[in-house]
């Protein structure tokens, strides 16, 4: 039997056959299409839920079949940890960013350490069973000059089949005042705890159907220094900085805000040498996991 963390894909019954899991045949549970690196993501849903969206129900003499919502989201550490000790610096990591971002900016998680049995040999496996946020991932890259708020108050509409100039308005007003308090949340605990969570990771940022912006992958946490160094990640990523150019986009096509080069928040990042730097490290990562 293969370890769980070493599978390039989970499914239902990979889930069920660990020795921690109960099968109560009440719940389901779904590969996540936004799979992360460092944790399998599965989605925990009703099986009462999954039978609806297969087989469909009857609205007003119409079959409809409705997409079954998780109830929660199940997150498997790939990580091997050579004991507690290192496990509790993970999730006192988990807990910084809980602190600063709150339940606001955050998809909260209630994470836990089990003993997993495979093939007679026993070994520590961190997981997380995270809430459910529905809505739009942020993705400010591709965004080009369209105004950007309009642009993701428009596709959350559209996403959850209300319409009308009002409706649009209003969550271009939520999402701008919640954008900025995202980074007034994220600046802050650069600045008290010199930590930075994983901004720039596909999928890691959510804009929720009210106009919330969530951060939902806390897996890479990353120390701030302050020694000029481009830091990388295990997958040489180099994560800080790439976060810090989220923050920069969110500030600069939500918030509408002018980034002097001398700004004294961003001025280290802004440095043309370290800025193609953290390009071409950029592209050697995405070069590497697309082999």
């Amino acid at each position: 039997m293969k370890d769980i963390r070493d599978k390039s894909i989970v499914r239902h019954v990979d889930v069920v056959a660990l020795n921690f899991i109960r099968d109560t045949g009440k719940f389901a549970f779904r590969h996540h299409h936004l799979n992360g690196l460092r944790s399998h993501i599965m989605e925990m849903l009703a099986v009462e839920d999954i039978k609806k969206e297969s087989r469909g129900v009857y609205v007003n003499g119409f079959r409809r079949f409705p997409i079954a919502r998780p109830l929660r989201i199940l997150r498997i550490f790939r990580k091997r940890f050579s004991g507690y000790e290192e496990i509790f610096e993970e999730v006192r990591r988990f807990q910084i960013v809980e602190h600063y971002l709150t339940a606001t900016h955050l998809a909260m998680s209630e994470e836990f350490i089990v003993d997993y049995f495979l093939c007679e040999k026993r070994d520590l496996l961190l997981c997380g069973l995270q809430e459910y946020i529905g809505g739009e991932c942020l993705d400010l890259w591709t965004a080009g000059n369209v105004d950007c708020l309009n642009h993701i108050a428009k596709k959350l509409a559209d996403k959850a089949g209300v319409e009308g100039a009002a409706v649009i308005d209003k969550l271009r007003q939520n999402i701008e005042k919640s954008a900025g308090s995202f980074v007034g949340a994220i600046k802050k605990m650069i600045r008290e705890a010199n930590y930075i969570p994983d901004l720039a990771g596909r999928g890691n940022i959510l804009v929720t159907f009210e106009g919330h912006l969530k951060l939902v992958d806390i897996n890479n946490i990353s120390y701030i220094t302050s020694n000029g160094c481009v830091l990388v990640d295990e997958f040489n990523y180099p994560v800080c900085d790439k976060s810090i150019e989220v923050l920069m986009l969110i500030e600069q096509k939500m918030l509408k805000r002018s980034i002097k080069r001398n700004d004294p928040f961003y001025k280290d990042y802004l440095n043309p040498e370290r800025l193609r730097q953290v390009e071409i490290l950029a592209q050697q990562f995405h070069q590497a996991i697309l082999k």
